[in-house]
């Protein structure tokens, strides 16, 4: 069964700053969850087992629109917290 998420978070940083702070987590999430992110400094395409979504930086937020499947949708729980506590890292 499918599970979406949707992420809105706030940063109040530079747009040059903010593309910074996307390609590091990018780059986080990449070593640590073995997902591929590609992307530019304002959108970002993620996919991997189970996942598959899109960060999109604007102006005053970060959006992040992941779907999970099996077998990610059985910790959806734990991936959310993961994001979150991954842009509190990048983002403060």
């Amino acid at each position: 069964m499918a599970k979406k998420i949707s992420i809105r978070y706030p940063h109040n940083t530079s747009a040059d700053d903010a593309a910074q702070r996307l390609s590091a987590l990018g780059k986080d999430a990449a070593a640590r969850y073995g997902v591929s992110v590609k992307g530019d400094d304002r959108r970002a395409l993620i996919s991997g087992r189970g996942v598959n979504g899109s960060l999109v930086l604007d102006d005053t937020h970060i959006n992040v629109d992941l779907k999970l499947r099996l077998p990610a949708s059985l910790v959806a729980g734990r991936v959310e917290s993961g994001i979150r506590d991954a842009l509190v890292k990048h983002f403060g």
